[in-house]
């Protein structure tokens, strides 16, 4: 089924929300060109680079696996499918003093100078319990990397100058913004910032439209994985029992005790704090997710609770991304919303049917997808 027919873009702003939720407007599953897909890209040399000032991913020593490097992540599980998966090349770069790679200090604007400094003196402190290293101590200057063995670079936050890209033109160069909120990352949408080949979205939208996307411009999950992905990482026994449910940290903290009762009814309330190790095998645990109050966030939990197998029911105007939603499991207030854990927990068949289809949800959305196109893209301008 062809995702983004023209028309879809003229549809009004609540209709376009009922199909990013549909249980029926789905792609075709699963896609028989999958594998031809992940077999093409996994031929490409893939690095993965990002600034020692940048406040997330991975910190630990060159030449760990793929999975144990992303267990060494300080935050998100971020585009682990590169480096697990595709086995990409991980370089944490030290911050060069070209202009445009302090584009990364624009979501500290109108900030105090203490939060300055602290995000620049960051690097140089052990993230916490756990690891072993710095960013400082991992980081590499521009120069000392051998762009010219590389297909595809993706540089967070503009990590990599454009005097390189101009002298190096073997890779595709993605620029995946740290914080898609920023104003180079929201004009990246229509344009790649310089002479960047690629921009990559951070979003998973069913139907990038509105704002819609320029030609060299990739809906990119910032948590790019899929289940298969997250079981390489944080495995899991594959009949272990499921029980309780993941809350999202603001909702949790506005649960009334009425609500606690109900929830802990189906097991314990669990809440993502700690260690990303921690947080995924409370998840591995859950049987469902639950997001109902709170400010507006962009959904990468939401990605980690589906690739984890966690049938999650939420509020879907709180999403930037809602995509990975199930039309059932939608819910405007927690009461609404924990009614319909309740009554999901005692329909075995209807359970086992969301979980399957949000799996091969996150699946496409935020792995299949992506790849394929990106690829398509390198194949035009390099192949």
């Amino acid at each position: 089924m062809r995702l983004n027919p023209s028309w879809i873009g003229w549809l009004p702003r609540c209709l376009l929300d009922q199909l990013e939720t549909s249980e029926k407007w789905i792609p075709s599953f699963p896609d028989p060109r999958n594998g031809d897909w992940f077999r093409r890209f996994q031929d490409l040399r893939i690095a993965l680079v990002r600034q020692d000032v940048f406040g997330d991913l991975y910190c630990a020593p060159r030449g760990v696996s793929g999975p144990d490097l992303v267990r060494q992540s300080i935050r998100r599980t971020g585009p682990a499918g590169l480096v697990v998966d595709f086995q990409a090349d991980y370089w944490i770069l030290r911050e060069d003093p070209a202009v445009e790679c302090a584009v990364w200090t624009e979501k500290l604007a109108g900030a105090p100078a203490s939060q300055w400094e602290a995000s620049r003196t960051r690097k140089d402190k052990i993230p916490g319990p756990g690891f072993t290293t710095t960013f400082a101590e991992q980081a590499v200057g521009v120069d000392e990397v051998p762009w010219e063995d590389y297909d595809l670079v993706v540089a967070v936050d503009i990590a990599v100058p454009f005097r390189i890209l101009a002298r190096t033109r073997r890779p595709l160069w993605a620029y995946l913004p740290g914080d898609p909120g920023v104003p180079t990352a929201k004009a990246s949408l229509r344009e790649p910032p310089g002479n960047y080949d690629l921009s990559l979205t951070h979003s998973f939208r069913r139907f990038p439209v509105r704002p819609g996307l320029g030609r060299r411009t990739v809906e990119f999950p910032y948590t790019l994985v899929r289940q298969e992905t997250w079981q390489k990482i944080f495995p899991s026994a594959p009949n272990t029992e499921r029980h309780g449910t993941m809350v999202e940290h603001q909702t949790e903290s506005l649960l009334t005790r009425e609500e606690r009762t109900a929830l802990e009814a189906l097991g314990p309330i669990r809440r993502p704090a700690g260690s990303i190790t921690e947080v995924a095998h409370r998840l591995n645990q859950s049987r469902y997710y639950f997001r109902c109050g709170g400010g507006p966030i962009v959904g990468n939990g939401l990605v980690e609770a589906a690739a984890a197998g966690c049938v999650a029911f939420a509020n879907h105007k709180e999403f930037v991304n809602r995509s990975l939603l199930c039309r059932s499991n939608l819910c405007v207030s927690r009461r609404e919303g924990i009614k319909k854990i309740l009554n999901l927990n005692s329909d075995s068949e209807n359970y086992a049917r969301l979980r399957a289809l949000q799996g091969r949800l996150v699946d496409h959305f935020c792995f299949y997808r992506p790849i394929r196109e990106i690829w398509e893209i390198w194949k035009k301008k390099k192949g």
